[in-house]
């Protein structure tokens, strides 16, 4: 843990570890943000395509599908 020394000196004691996992920790929240704007962007466009022109879209697909 990054623990400032109790003399007043303003140093900082620097754990390796604590900093690979801040690191990782950092680049996780990076792409969580990312595919987050991405889904809700996908959501969107989603909700913005007409009912009936969805059914169009899909109904060519029906024969692919297996029950």
């Amino acid at each position: 843990m990054r623990t400032q020394n109790m003399g007043g000196g303003g140093n900082v004691e620097i754990d390796p570890v604590e900093d690979v996992l801040l690191a990782g920790l950092e680049q996780l929240a990076q792409k969580t943000h990312v595919i987050t704007r991405w889904a809700d962007e996908m959501y969107e466009f989603v909700k913005s395509v007409p009912q009936s022109a969805s059914f169009f879209l899909v109904t060519p697909l029906l024969p692919l599908v297996r029950y």
